[in-house]
């Protein structure tokens, strides 16, 4: 589980401000807004990329605020993958695996046949996992955006992270590859119980993928809710104009309910669950 907790940051011209969130254990979990809203800067606060100016970061329940990135135990992919050039594909899924156990053993010949042969076992594991064993031995200039962004996720995977942290990971792609590379993030999420937080401008994607949304503009969360709520109950015009209602009416409801309600916007479109009204439906509605 992951808590952020009053969380602010400023970075050059830029902040986000009072960030307070919680993704559950095995969730997936969107941040969804436009560029420039501060999703990539919230990603790699969670990561220990950088450190807040105010507020807590708890991960499983520990505070984990001023903790460096390696004792976080997460995976961070980003849209351009990142990869090393003049690595095979299996060597760049071992390159963290081999890090991580040159802190942990000392140098002796026994127990160097012993890392190698775990490294080499999850690496293969991966590779299966996403379907890739063939590409092995290739490096990755010979490989498509969608083989490449396979083996950073391979990568990620390989050392068991209890969170994977997704920065667009789908936005260079062709929409067939996109649409694969999405199938293959959710069977992940659901087959290995990886706690996901994706950050992506895409509503379709994030309406597919996700548990629940948040949904960020100008370095603030203005609302969280499940896809259906998001995008049926937009909290703002600015939200629903965003997240792609079509319709958007400025209006005053003279029934709700058997109450009245006076300058409300009032939103309905054709989205993604059917046609909505923002009180009810447009029977309820006096435009003006």
């Amino acid at each position: 589980m992951i808590e952020l907790r009053g969380v602010s940051k400023r970075w050059r011209e830029f902040s986000i401000k009072n960030i307070t969130l919680e993704v559950k254990k095995g969730e997936y979990f969107v941040i969804l807004g436009p560029t420039g809203a501060g999703k990539t800067l919230l990603l790699e606060l969670i990561a220990g990329f950088h450190f807040p100016d105010e507020g807590k970061i708890l991960i499983d329940g520990e505070d984990m605020t001023f903790s460096p990135p390696e004792e976080r135990n997460i995976g961070f992919i980003y849209q351009d993958y990142m990869l090393f050039p003049h690595l095979t594909v299996e060597k760049n899924i071992a390159f963290g695996l081999r890090a991580r156990q040159r802190g942990r053993f000392k140098r002796e010949r026994r127990e160097k046949r012993e890392r190698r042969e775990e490294i080499e076992r999850k690496v293969k594991e991966v590779l299966q996992m996403l379907g890739i064993e063939h590409l092995a031995k290739r490096r990755p200039a010979t490989l498509s955006g969608g083989e490449q962004q396979k083996v950073a996720i391979a990568r990620a995977l390989a050392i068991e992270p209890r969170i994977l942290l997704l920065d667009e990971p789908l936005s260079a792609l062709d929409m067939r590859t996109r649409e694969q590379l999405r199938e293959d993030l959710r069977r992940l999420n659901r087959e290995k119980g990886i706690t996901m937080v994706h950050v992506t401008h895409d509503q379709t994607e994030a309406a597919m993928l996700a548990d629940r949304i948040a949904v960020m503009m100008r370095g603030r969360i203005v609302q969280i809710g499940t896809p259906r709520e998001i995008f049926s109950r937009p909290a703002s015009a600015e939200i629903a104009e965003f997240v792609g209602v079509e319709n958007i009416f400025s209006g005053v409801v003279v029934r709700n309910e058997g109450r009245t309600r006076r300058n409300q916007d009032c939103f309905g479109g054709f989205g993604w669950f059917g046609w909505f009204g923002r009180f009810g439906g447009f029977s309820d509605i006096q435009r003006k």
